[in-house]
């Protein structure tokens, strides 16, 4: 199978399905000119169409742990974000939103990319570095992960920021077991980082502090999807901290 094709069946796998859950983990490293920063986590989705969702991310750093919550019963969608400080300070934080896709676009970051990735396939949301949007992609050698049969994509997405990403396909039932997003931060792009954040610290009175960013790498492993379950609403309504 053509690249193409490949990631076509993938995404028809995701559109067509009604619910969808999975289980998974996260490796987010990001770089900066001070060193690396790494933080991973273990997340939990459950879904239903059009906009039934509860999404658990527990993560943590050198700068403590963070415990997030995405639920939505249709027409309550709510974000709870709890974070604690390796000295022990507990910050929790809930926000509203007047819908699923804008809770989904303003938490992202929030999610460490899980929630763009995801719901990227399910076509709720549609972010620019999305997989759907590479201007290349091509087909590597099918690797083995887990046991699991996979093709294996490799795209590039937006060559001015240059996000990149290599893509593991399950040969049996096109689900994603492994995407590796890769944000490699081109000279022209920082150059115009630092004249954007030279004006903000000008015009806010902000010391810089003399840390720059360079690049970061999401890597996001699925253990568990399962397409098309019987899910009650239970299983939305009573996830919570």
């Amino acid at each position: 199978m053509e690249a193409k094709n490949i990631l076509d069946a993938l995404l028809e796998n995701y559109i067509r399905c009604y619910s969808y859950e999975d289980v998974g983990n996260v490796v987010d490293v990001e770089e900066t000119t001070l060193g690396e920063r790494v933080t991973t986590g273990k997340f939990r989705t459950t879904f239903i169409r059009p906009d039934l969702l509860a999404f658990n991310l527990e993560s943590e750093n050198t700068f403590g742990n963070h415990r997030f919550l995405l639920q939505s019963d249709g027409e309550s969608i709510r974000a709870m974000n709890s974070r604690i400080s390796t000295d022990g300070e507990q910050k929790l934080v809930t926000q509203a939103y007047p819908s699923l896709p804008e809770a989904l676009y303003t938490q992202a970051g929030s999610t460490l990319g899980i929630t763009s990735l995801t719901f990227g396939l399910l076509n709720v949301i549609n972010m620019l570095y999305d997989i759907r949007n590479a201007e290349n992609i091509e087909r590597l050698d099918d690797e083995a992960l887990d046991g699991i049969s996979c093709y294996r994509l490799a795209a590039l997405i937006n060559p001015f920021v240059r996000y990149e990403s290599d893509a593991w396909i399950a040969t049996d039932t096109f689900h994603l077991v492994r995407y590796e997003l890769r944000t490699v931060l081109t000279e022209e792009f920082r150059e115009s980082i630092k004249a954007l954040e030279k004006t903000v610290s000008q015009a806010e009175g902000i010391t810089d502090d003399g840390v720059e960013a360079i690049g970061r790498t999401q890597t996001t492993h699925y253990e568990r999807v399962v397409f098309n379950n019987s899910i009650t609403i239970d299983r939305i309504v009573d996830n919570h901290f």
